[in-house]
């Protein structure tokens, strides 16, 4: 399997917070995400084979095997090994319109130090719509707890971080869940044994042994996997898809412990259930009126690719010249209470900046920069 861990989406929030200087329900830390198929609280270690759908690590009976496996792509009579390579197996199934997905993925060390990131994510097909909530805790990331929100609804995308708020009008798609945790560039890899017949989430499923062997030493989150010792893909009898992956072992974890060389325990568990229960996906509340681009701050008529980011920040890009767009500026900031500006470079130089002091809601900074003949990239900045 091509497991795409949390450790890339981790990367991609560390990225935002150095970019930025650094959920949808309005959930807060200390409230977690919504109930779902885990307990939240897993044991690395312990006993995860209560058989009760949603227990961590519940394979359908008491010591978590079954009687037959599954087979991607499909149901009737599985064959005796699953090969994890085939991206069949991890595309989001097209029979269900929507779904919930979560994640408890938890580090555990001596001294005692603890990192956690818990996934709460809801998904609707058609229209498409998902937002994906991540919870840090202890150690985890930046430390402390901490909401992460990415939503995607029809062509819109919001990004909510701790210290920068909303952004909004990102472009691109954000991929569903299938896609951002099941990917192809992950750590596991060949062929799992099957070790029976179980049920995860409420879908009946066939079970398969994920060992070391699966580990890939080569890819970068592989080589942080020292041993496993309980590994888990349900897969569901009828369609074929992804239900649950669980591993327990040890490892190094640098985002969830904050120490490259510290060796602990790891607990790692993805669901994806209440198929076609109805979801409500909105923007998030640190959204709310970003549906147009930041309030009062203007921009061109054919401005493409805008970011919002908080009321002070909007990047976009234009056909327009480096000329037009200073001159557009001249016209448009006296809106605002802003004076004559400050111009340095200019269209010869393929970039140019114009300073406005003591407008209405700050001093405000228009970057201009001339992508190519014909993009323009302008970003306007507002100190308050």
């Amino acid at each position: 399997m091509k497991l795409k861990r949390i450790l890339i989406v981790f990367s991609i929030l560390a990225l935002a917070l150095l970019a930025c200087n650094l959920g949808a329900r309005g959930l807060s830390p200390t409230e977690g995400p919504a109930d779902g198929p885990s307990s939240g609280d897993p044991d690395p270690g312990g006993d995860t084979s209560s058989g009760e759908p949603g227990d961590p690590g519940s394979s359908g009976d008491s010591n978590g095997n079954g009687e037959s496996p599954g087979q991607a792509g499909g149901s009737g009579e599985p064959s005796a090994t699953i090969d994890l390579d085939d991206l069949a197996l991890y595309a989001q199934p097209d029979l269900f319109n929507s779904y919930r997905t979560s994640m408890d993925y938890l580090f555990e060390a001596a001294g005692p130090v603890t990192g956690t990131v818990l996934l709460d994510s809801a998904t609707q097909v058609e229209p498409y719509a998902t937002t994906l909530e991540f919870f840090t805790y202890g150690s985890a990331l930046t430390g402390g707890e901490t909401v992460y929100t990415f939503t995607q609804i029809l062509e819109t995308q919001y990004i909510v971080a701790p210290g920068i708020g909303c952004q909004s009008g990102i472009p691109g798609v954000q991929a569903n869940p299938f896609e951002v945790m099941l990917d192809t560039g992950g750590m596991l890899i060949g062929e799992a044994q099957y070790t029976g017949e179980g049920s995860a989430n409420g879908i009946d499923t066939h079970i398969y042994t994920l060992t070391q062997d699966n580990i890939d030493a080569l890819d970068p989150a592989g080589q942080d996997v020292r041993e496993i010792s309980n590994g888990e893909m349900h897969v569901a009898r009828d369609g074929g898809y992804v239900v649950r992956v669980l591993l327990e072992g040890r490892g190094v974890n640098p985002l969830l412990s904050q120490d490259p060389a510290l060796e602990g325990d790891v607990y790692y568990e993805l669901n994806f259930y209440d198929f076609d229960a109805p979801v409500t996906i909105e923007p998030p509340p640190a959204c709310a009126g970003s549906g147009d681009p930041a309030s009062d701050i203007p921009l061109l008529e054919d401005a493409t690719n805008i970011v919002q980011m908080g009321d002070d920040v909007l990047t976009y890009t234009t056909g327009e010249g480096i000329g037009d767009v200073i001159e557009f500026y001249e016209g448009a900031m006296p809106a605002l209470a802003c004076g004559v500006p400050t111009i340095t470079g200019g269209e010869s130089e393929g970039t140019a900046q114009l300073f406005f002091s003591d407008c209405e809601g700050g001093d405000v900074t228009v970057l201009i920069f001339a992508e190519s003949s014909d993009v323009t990239q302008v970003s306007v900045l507002r100190t308050p």
